[in-house]
């Protein structure tokens, strides 16, 4: 319903006003476009929360303040949340076009998915420095949480390092399939249905 709207509403429109279009296009991908606004909202709320919790437990634990590991953690829901308000500003904006207004909102959106790609090697990259960070916290003995696991074998420890490597690379492609690029999609296909 919502292509077939906005199909009649630019075809209609002989005179191609831009802000006439932009309202079509912000009434038409309302559905789509307010359930992914509304998926980066929860976002922006998730990691400040958790990075209150960071926090207070670095105010009531010196040892955790100086441990690496935790550091890199913090390092990784700083860099989530900055993906989360990028994207959340280019969804706000995708209604706010000049020019060819389908070229646009595919570029926005092409922007978006590489957004994506680039999170999620660059979590992955921040994982494994996790892991040397914390195989460093072993060796010189900087964090005594980790006193039980630095007796396991090294080979079994790096054999855990990359299934955990391996895992969270499917789990985030399939957690942004599902949380965000059906979404992307939908929105997509409305876009490339338009005459100009």
């Amino acid at each position: 319903m919502e292509l077939e709207e906005l199909g009649e509403l630019l075809n209609n429109n002989t005179e191609r006003n831009i802000p006439n279009d932009n309202a079509a296009i912000r009434k038409s991908t309302a559905g789509p476009l307010s359930a992914f606004a509304k998926k980066l909202r929860f976002t922006l709320i998730a990691f400040p929360l958790a990075a209150v919790l960071f926090t207070a437990q670095f105010l009531d634990d010196a040892a955790a303040r100086h441990s690496p590991t935790k550091w890199i953690l913090v390092t990784v829901l700083f860099v989530e949340f900055l993906l989360a308000i990028f994207n959340y500003i280019i969804v706000k904006n995708i209604g706010n076009t000049e020019g060819n207004i389908k070229q646009n909102i595919l570029n926005k959106f092409a922007l978006i998915k590489n957004a994506y790609t680039v999170h999620l090697y660059l979590h992955l990259f921040l994982y494994a420095m996790m892991a040397v960070a914390l195989e460093l916290t072993m060796r010189y003995r900087l964090d005594i949480n980790f006193e039980g696991w630095s007796t396991v074998a090294p080979i079994l420890r790096i054999a855990v390092y990359m299934g955990f490597l391996i895992v969270q690379y499917f789990l985030r492609r399939i957690s942004y399939k599902r949380y965000y690029g059906r979404y992307l999609e939908k929105i997509q296909q409305l876009a490339l249905q338009l005459e100009y």
